[in-house]
């Protein structure tokens, strides 16, 4: 009788520990979905790069609302990283409730043409 409840006791446990992180990952997610629907795009300049096995982590700084911010974003694909170097500008979709805490990369900002033909 010992025995079987130690097994439920040690599967419990165990879907405790695949269930926790599950819903950790998901709680994170939703939070910065919500954040990022209030968001608005900015202009940062790229400080630098860390390269790593998985992700490549940018490094940037932008002006919100009269401060300058430092934050960064992972990429893990290596051909957007072809466009990106130290000092180069990027447009960036941050969020106006935790501007230091969730950004979102959009592309590399082309200054726009003054040809009205």
């Amino acid at each position: 009788m010992v025995f079987f409840k130690r097994k439920y006791v040690f599967w419990f446990f165990g879907a405790l520990l695949i269930l926790i992180p599950l819903l950790y990952n998901i709680y994170n997610g939703v939070k910065r979905e919500n954040a990022l629907k209030n968001s608005m795009i900015l202009v940062g300049e790229i400080d630098s790069i860390e390269h790593t096995r998985g992700a490549t982590y940018v490094y940037v700084q932008y002006l919100f609302d009269g401060r300058i911010v430092h934050n960064s974003f992972g990429i893990y694909d290596r051909q957007v990283l072809d466009s990106l170097r130290i000092n180069t500008r990027v447009n960036l979709k941050v969020s106006k409730t935790y501007p230091d805490k969730y950004i979102q990369y959009i592309g590399v900002y082309r200054v726009p043409d003054d040809d009205t033909n």
